[in-house]
């Protein structure tokens, strides 16, 4: 990648590339400029790394779990914790759905089970679930 210093010269004319003391101003000002704004680029780069789970340094990954009010447990690999920090938002989309609630129930130990949704009653937001087989309630 080229520098903004290299840039910024590549930029002037050729009477203004010379060496002679009335351009030597102009050349440190390029200088400083450049480099501030190499370092800068390099600032918003390491930004732009951080502002996602998958990218971002390890030290980050508590700033992201706080975020998503999910803490590092107890013996959980740093890459284990970036894999359920990076989940959350998928997990979060299904929540409350139909899919989303068989699924949490599958994982708690209910395999099979089918939410049924009581769809013009009063209390619409009630459903129940089901287990395959026999049917009952859970």
């Amino acid at each position: 990648m080229r520098s903004f210093v290299t840039y910024l010269r590549e930029l002037l004319t050729r009477p203004l590339r010379g060496g002679r003391d009335a351009t030597a101003d102009l050349g440190r000002l390029i200088q400083l400029l450049g480099e501030a704004w190499d370092q800068a680029g390099l600032v918003l780069y390491a930004v732009r790394r951080a502002w996602f789970v998958r990218t971002c340094p390890d030290a980050a990954l508590p700033v992201h779990g706080e975020e998503r009010a999910l803490w590092q447990l107890p013996g959980e690999s740093v890459e284990a914790y970036r894999e359920r920090l990076a989940a959350a938002w998928g997990t979060w989309q299904a929540g409350g759905t139909d899919a989303g609630v068989e699924q949490a129930l599958a994982l708690v130990g209910l395999p099979g089970a089918q939410v049924q949704q009581h769809v013009g009653t009063a209390r619409w937001a009630v459903g129940s679930a089901l287990r395959i087989g026999d049917g009952v309630p859970i």
